[in-house]
């Protein structure tokens, strides 16, 4: 949380915070660890270190652990796993616990040692609930009050702005198109792609509203990224509601092939000693020849254009890779008949 400075000649005038922005603290995608250990999160902080209405967000593929007293208020995005093992949640009456599909809440112990509790000192729910929640789940103060609510998930505020039946993305002629469709909307805004460099620090990289605000039947997006990354970009797509809730899903790689870097065989099947490689790079590339088993049976350098390649030994009948190592690796299979 910061102030507004502004500075005129020598004099510092610091203003009053106009407006609160919450930040946001993401499981740092390793598999998870300890809630209060901060290299299970993304950056060197915990969840002790987040302010009234900060988010947390646990990663798909991620499992962050409980095994104490603590409190956090605000709210908990969870993708994975949320695991309880002798520990308690404690959350004031504006927090929420958001649970998307395929995510889960286990409690480990016995009797009254794993609880999460919202609002009221009373208003708590333990080892057989939490392990009997469903998703896309939404926990509330007034849901768990509701407690076949909670259980359920068939509460009356829904839990997910939007639910997304997938997300994908494929590069063309230089460019990455992202493609991704909706299967409910409600209330919805709209939506944020992120991109990365590094597949862990994400920047905002476009925006695009929402097509109908409201629907239940299937609604395709795309976005076609003009200046990609070279190599790998990573994006990830945010969803925003009227309500001004997020969250969001999944995180995909792209390749971007390189221009102009290929290698052709032929003839493949190859019948003689021989074959020919006609490769489109600018300058010459190492290659090796391996069988199917990865044993490496010739080496050699091949020139832009066409290489007329002699083995070196007489190959017997079966499937081959040759495989370029400089200036980028290409692997490409053949057949010795």
């Amino acid at each position: 949380m910061g102030k507004y400075r502004f500075f005129l000649a020598a004099m510092i005038i610091v203003l009053p915070i106009i407006k609160s922005l919450a930040a946001t603290l993401e499981s740092n995608g390793s598999g998870g660890g300890d809630w209060e250990n901060a290299s299970s999160w993304d950056g060197s902080n915990t969840p002790a270190d987040m302010s009234n209405g900060d988010t947390l967000i646990i990663y798909l593929g991620d499992t962050i652990t409980i095994s104490s007293n603590l409190n956090f208020n605000g709210v908990i995005q969870i993708y994975g796993v949320l695991v309880f093992d002798k520990g308690k949640l404690n959350m004031d009456s504006n927090s929420v616990i958001q649970l998307a599909t395929g995510s889960d809440i286990i409690a480990l112990s016995s009797g009254q040692n794993d609880q999460i509790r919202i609002g009221d000192t009373n208003n708590k729910i333990s080892v057989t609930d939490i392990n009997n929640l469903v998703t896309p789940n939404q926990l509330t103060e007034d849901s768990l009050t509701d407690l076949g609510c909670a259980v359920t998930g068939d509460c009356e505020a829904d839990p997910l702005p939007v639910m997304v039946l997938y997300f994908r993305g494929s590069q063309e002629n230089g460019r990455i198109i992202l493609e991704w469709c909706t299967s409910y909307e409600k209330d919805f805004d709209f939506f944020t792609i992120e991109r990365s460099k590094n597949g862990t620090f994400f920047n905002t990289h476009a925006r695009l509203y929402s097509k109908v605000n409201n629907s239940s039947k299937n609604i395709k997006y795309e976005f076609v990224d003009e200046l990609p990354f070279d190599g790998l970009s990573y994006y990830r797509l945010k969803a925003t509601d009227r309500n001004g809730f997020s969250e969001h899903h999944g995180v995909i790689a792209v390749k971007l092939n390189e221009p102009g870097f290929d290698i052709l065989l032929y003839p493949n099947p190859v019948t003689e000693n021989c074959i020919m490689i006609s490769y489109n790079g600018l300058q010459e590339t190492t290659y090796k020849i391996l069988n199917i088993t990865g044993i490496q049976l010739d080496e050699g350098v091949l020139q832009p254009g066409i290489n007329h390649l002699q083995f070196s030994s007489v190959l017997e009948s079966g499937y081959y890779f040759i495989k370029t190592e400089n200036p980028k690796e290409i692997s490409e299979k053949f057949i010795v008949k």
